[in-house]
């Protein structure tokens, strides 16, 4: 049995909400090597790489 708590969050898979969630403050520096670019080439397979591209520089500036 493991010590730590698992938890899951369920987001929108939507380029604005998966990026946002993958930015916050509390996770930013969590993530597996990988997961931000596998997250990031899967928005771009369902929504094409102008659209989410467009979204992360958006929320890139805001930061």
């Amino acid at each position: 049995m493991s010590t730590h708590a698992s938890c899951r969050h369920f987001v929108s898979f939507r380029p604005t909400a998966v990026v946002r969630y993958l930015l916050r403050d509390g996770r930013v520096h969590r993530w597996a090597a990988l997961a931000p670019a596998l997250y990031h080439l899967a928005l771009v397979h369902a929504f094409s790489r102008r659209t989410v591209e467009r979204v992360e520089a958006q929320i890139l500036r805001r930061l």
